[in-house]
């Protein structure tokens, strides 16, 4: 009793634990990225992320990283800002202030011409962005006053910088001007009372920032109000001069806008803060690390730059990652004080109130789980083989295992072979024979599961009888109630829901879409919808009678886990426990499907016999040009398994073929017209919605152009309309049809395919490789040199599937041979590679003079 007297008093010293984070995905050099000392993040019109570094620049488009550093053009290895400007080219700014700049989209980096200058009549100062104006350059700098403007063409200096204008030793209050053009903001520093129209007649805003500030300066403006920093100052100042000051523990290393609201800063070791127009820190991301950027993708993605860590990623803003004193494996969550979720981990306890969690309990020991009593409006707590409730101790064989969650009755707690009941305002303990896994409240009874199944206690002849639905014969994980149901979660068997009046079962596997057959724990909001976890992701089930659908949430969709230990729904939000922390989501948020995906998909590559084409809409090549390889691009940041491609070929193949890489391979061809078709989705939304074509024209040998084929045709018509003349079709009309064969042949001399369905499997069949053919009732069979195929066909209907009709022969009701593979004949059969076919009674005046 000692250790639990002092157990109980630890619970009288709770404190808060308000932190939360997002779900963030780091990326550094083990990945791929050229450096974890990352400075700025930019995304292309492809889709494509850079990353700005120490080390170069590095392009990510979610399946593999590339490195740019001086061999590829850049003026220094040191890259410290992207600024996009109006005509589309990105500007990059250097530790040296040697510029570059790249076409948005492309990788071809050019230096500027005006580095020289630049470099000169910028004394080390530390740029901070630039605008190009038509033939002039502006640069403002982060640690001097005023600007620096070149003239492009005559390479001039049109406004100086003054060597003697550096800001840490000034001592004047100063402004921060900005230039609004375009969508962006041209920014530099002056002292106050210096001319503020230096750029002519360009409109400003400034900001008085008061004397004594030092250190490198960073300034934004956010709906009329201005936001400044200077070392680990920030003031937020409107239009008329009202200000609100902050002061932080230490400096201020990146600043820009989040959303029309707010703004966020990157404080060194002190992560991210969002910070509202009142000076309210709203959010805190990425504690210990030091952030120096912020940038929205066009999915909503959240990447962060940081000097330390690289790049984190988190797909979205609205899951929360919740501080739990590095107490990662969640253990359990279940109705706390008020409802709201009482949340376990293997060693402490948090009570969620008023917004945050508050640490209500610390105990070194075995994984237990604390049992709010709505009876005694307490904490019970289970220590070791006690039972503390509702202020008296309840002895059992072993510690507490499950304990049902349902709180419009009576409390009812499983504790190894036993479980406790309350009646009549005691609490009874009940033994089984059996070790119990889960518990929950049925009709007239307890139900109950071990590891060898589900079992009912009955209290009118307080028994026990086990249930024979065999999916109910494993290892039972938990059971919940919700009206007329019972939902039982088991470990080897998916979920099972049980109606006890009518005594019918509803199974639901992988096979019905359920992420897992291992089920951990399950939530159930209503009769016709729960949320299961397992050990694949979360699953959201909602019935309608006998059918259901399910929505998934795992590590694909933002979690750091899909391991998912417990959830609990509350006030619309869903708190989500896995073996790497607790996560939050607001219920209207978990359709992850609802919206569409911009997968920047388009062509990236043409390869045809090993010749390079640029990427085009259409594309025409010659007759032996026909073996394709088609590569196309696409950026993803949530995973690459949650995306799916697929192709079609019109109008040869009506089929669509998946393919797991982004590269579609196409060989032999035959001349033609074609149209491509490249689809992808993410998480089976509409195909539609990202999707190319390419047209693809093959052009046909010489002699198989339409013109020399309409020449050659009116000859062959005048000299069958000679042999008509003269009478010769009448005595030799093999001849004549041989002939005929021979010519077409001459003229398509390319090998024709045909497919065939065996047993449900396509086959593609080259035409030539065929022997003959054979009936077999109603059943056709194809020999081949290789093998033969029993396909369901008639005979008769051969020529609907052979593509070159001439080259075959029917001499048998029953077999119907390939001209040019007859090795021998005699009067009553022919012989293909020693194969002896009959010849039927009404064929053998055409095979008389046939020529082998």
């Amino acid at each position: 009793m000692r250790f639990l007297t002092i157990f109980i008093t630890l619970l009288i010293i709770s404190f808060e634990v308000s932190s939360q984070d997002l779900s963030f995905t780091n990326y550094s050099t083990r990945d791929g990225l050229s450096s974890a000392q990352v400075y700025d993040i930019f995304q292309d019109i492809n889709g494509d992320m850079l990353f700005a570094t120490d080390r170069g620049i590095t392009k990510y488009d979610g399946y593999s990283f590339k490195i740019y550093s001086v061999s590829e053009g850049l003026t220094s290895n040191t890259v410290f800002d992207f600024s996009p400007q109006k005509n589309g080219d990105i500007w990059c700014s250097t530790i040296d202030n040697s510029w570059f700049y790249f076409r948005n989209g492309t990788t071809d980096f050019t230096s500027c011409q005006n580095n020289e200058l630049i470099q000169k009549h910028s004394f080390g100062a530390l740029a901070d962005n630039i605008w190009i104006n038509n033939d002039e350059i502006f640069i403002g700098f982060k640690n001097f006053y005023g600007f620096l403007s070149i003239n492009t063409s005559k390479n001039s200096v049109n406004h100086p910088l003054s060597r003697e204008s550096t800001i840490n030793n000034a001592k004047d209050s100063i402004d921060a001007v900005f230039i609004h053009h375009d969508q962006n903001q041209f920014k530099f520093y002056q002292i106050q009372g210096q001319n503020k129209q230096d750029l002519f007649n360009y409109p400003t805003k400034s900001i008085t920032t008061g004397n004594g500030l030092e250190g490198y300066k960073q300034c934004e403006f956010i709906n009329d109000k201005h936001i400044f920093t200077s070392h680990s100052n920030l003031i937020i100042s409107d239009q008329q001069d009202h200000r609100i000051i902050l002061k932080f523990k230490s400096k201020i290393i990146g600043l820009g806008k989040f959303d029309d609201n707010h703004f966020w800063i990157g404080v060194l070791d002190g992560g991210i803060k969002i910070i509202d127009m009142n000076g309210n820190e709203t959010q805190q991301w990425l504690r210990g690390h030091s952030p120096t950027a912020l940038f929205k993708d066009k999915n909503d993605g959240i990447w962060v730059a940081t000097l330390d860590k690289g790049v984190f990623f988190a797909q979205n803003d609205f899951i929360k990652l919740h501080e739990t004193n590095n107490n990662n494996f969640i253990f359990s969550i279940s109705p706390g004080l008020n409802s709201a979720p009482l949340i376990s981990t293997l060693t402490t306890h948090y009570q969620y109130t008023d917004g945050i969690l508050r640490l209500i309990s610390h105990i070194e020991g075995d994984a237990h789980k604390p049992f709010y009593n709505f009876l005694s409006d307490d904490y019970e707590f289970f220590v070791r083989t006690t039972t503390h409730l509702n202020n008296r101790d309840v002895q059992h064989q072993s510690g507490v295992i499950d304990f049902s969650e349902n709180l419009q009755l009576p409390p009812l707690i499983a504790t190894g072979s036993s479980f406790v009941t309350y009646n009549n305002n005691s609490y009874q303990n009940t033994s089984v024979n059996t070790r119990i896994r889960a518990i929950e409240h049925a009709n007239n009874g307890v139900l109950f599961g071990g590891s060898n199944g589900l079992h009912f206690y009955s209290f009118k002849t307080q028994s026990t009888i086990k249930f024979n639905f065999k999916p109910l014969q494993g290892r039972i994980s938990d059971i919940k109630m919700k009206g007329v149901f019972h939902f039982i979660g088991t470990k080897q068997f998916g979920l099972v829901r049980y109606n006890q009046e009518k005594e019918k079962y509803l199974q639901i596997t992988q096979k019905d879409g359920l992420s897992s057959n291992l089920i951990n724990e399950i939530f159930a909001e209503s009769e016709s919808e729960i949320w299961v976890a397992t050990n694949f992701g979360l699953n959201h089930i909602v019935f309608n009678g006998n059918s259901h659908y399910i929505e998934h949430l795992g590590i694909e969709n933002g979690l750091l886990d899909n391991d998912v230990s417990d959830v609990y729904i509350y006030l619309d939000t869903i708190w989500i426990g896995t073996r790497s922390g607790l996560f939050s989501i607001p219920k209207s948020k978990f359709n992850i499907k609802s919206h569409s995906t911009d997968l920047n998909l388009f062509w990236s590559n043409v390869q045809c016999n090993n010749r390079v084409y640029s990427p085009q809409k259409k594309l025409t090549l010659g007759h032996n040009e026909n073996n394709l390889e088609l590569e196309f691009h696409s950026a993803f940041y949530g995973g690459k398994n949650r995306v799916k491609y697929r192709y079609k070929i019109h109008p040869s193949d009506n089929q669509w073929h998946a393919i797991t890489g982004r590269t579609i391979y196409l060989n032999g061809l035959q001349p033609g017209k074609y149209k491509i078709t490249l689809q992808a989705n993410v998480d089976e939304s509409n195909w539609t919605d990202n999707q190319i074509t390419l047209e693809v024209t093959i052009n046909p040998p010489f002699h198989q152009t339409w013109w020399l084929r309409t020449i050659l045709g009116g000859l062959i018509a005048l000299i069958i309309y000679f042999l008509f003349k003269i009478r010769l079709i009448i005595y030799n009309r093999t001849l004549v049809k041989e002939l005929l064969r021979l010519i077409i042949r001459k003229l398509n001399p390319q090998a024709k395919s045909f497919i065939v369905l065996e047993q449900g499997k396509e086959h593609r069949i080259n035409s030539q490789n065929v022997l003959y053919l054979q009936s077999n009732g109603n059943y056709l069979i194809i020999q081949t040199k290789n093998r033969k195929y029993t396909i369901r066909y008639k005979i008769g209907e051969y020529n609907q599937l052979i593509p070159d009709k001439m080259e075959y022969l029917r001499v048998h009701k029953s077999y119907i041979v390939r001209i040019d593979k007859i090795t021998g004949k005699n009067l009553n059969a022919i012989f293909i590679e020693e194969i002896e076919i009959p010849i039927g009674k009404t064929y053998k005046k055409l095979l008389k003079d046939l020529t082998i």
